[in-house]
C-alpha cells in the first residue's frame, strides 16, 4: 500500500511540475508557438517539446546503492555505499548536446542515445522510469491544447526555487490566459464595426 501511495503522489508531482515547466519554456520562447502552428507533424514537434523541457529542468539526479564493489577509472566505491548519478550535469554536456542551455527542441529530431539523455533512468537495457510512455503523452497532449487553444502573457514571475526533489518555477509565477476562439471573433466584430468589449485575461 506504502508503495502504491508513493507511486500515485510522486507521479502527481513529476507531471504537475512538468506542465508548469512547460508553460513558463514556451512563455519564453515565443517563436516556438508560431513553430508548433505551422509544423506540418504538430505531435512530433509537441514531444520535443515536451523532451527538451524534461531534459533542461526536470532530470536532476537518480540515486542507487552498490550492491557490490566498483572500480571505475582508478576510484573503487565499496559495497552499501549510495551512488548518485548526476544527470542533469550529463544533460549539459556540450560534447553531446551542443549548446546545451539554449532551449532547442529540434536537438530531439533524431533519437538521443541514453548516455547523453536519461530522464526516465540510466539503465541501457529497459526503460527505469514505468511512466515514461504516459508522461510523453500527457506532455504532447497538453502542449497542443494549451498552444492550439489558447494565447497567453506573462503576469508576473521570480527567480526558480529547488522544491527538495526538483527545481521549478518561482511561486509568483502567474500568466494571463484566454481563448484564441473567443480573441479570433473579438477580432472579426471589431473588424465589421461591432462594439464588442475585448475578451477578458482571466
Amino acid at each position: 500500500m506504502k508503495n502504491l501511495v508513493y507511486m500515485v503522489q510522486t507521479s502527481r508531482s513529476d507531471v504537475s511540475g512538468l506542465l508548469t515547466w512547460i508553460v513558463w519554456k514556451l512563455s519564453r520562447n515565443p517563436a516556438w508557438l508560431a513553430r508548433l502552428r505551422a509544423d506540418e507533424e504538430p505531435d512530433q514537434a509537441a514531444r520535443r517539446i515536451v523532451m527538451e523541457t524534461l531534459r533542461q529542468e526536470q532530470s536532476e539526479y537518480i540515486s542507487r546503492r552498490a550492491n557490490r564493489e566498483i572500480r571505475w577509472q582508478g576510484y573503487v566505491i565499496p559495497r552499501g555505499w549510495g551512488v548518485r548519478v548526476c544527470v542533469r550535469e550529463n544533460h549539459r554536456d556540450p560534447d553531446a548536446l551542443p549548446n546545451p542551455d539554449r532551449f532547442d527542441p529540434d536537438r530531439f529530431r533524431q533519437a538521443p542515445s541514453r548516455d547523453s539523455y536519461s530522464v526516465f533512468g540510466a539503465s541501457a537495457t529497459r526503460t527505469s522510469c514505468l511512466g515514461a510512455s504516459l508522461t510523453l503523452t500527457l506532455g504532447r497532449i497538453f502542449v497542443r491544447e494549451l498552444v492550439d487553444g489558447f494565447e497567453w502573457s506573462v503576469a508576473r514571475d521570480g527567480p526558480p526555487e529547488f522544491s527538495g526533489v526538483h527545481w521549478q518555477p518561482s511561486p509568483r509565477f502567474q500568466i494571463a490566459l484566454r481563448s484564441r476562439a473567443a480573441s479570433d471573433a473579438v477580432f472579426a466584430n471589431r473588424q465589421a464595426g461591432s462594439r464588442t468589449r475585448p475578451w477578458p485575461a482571466r
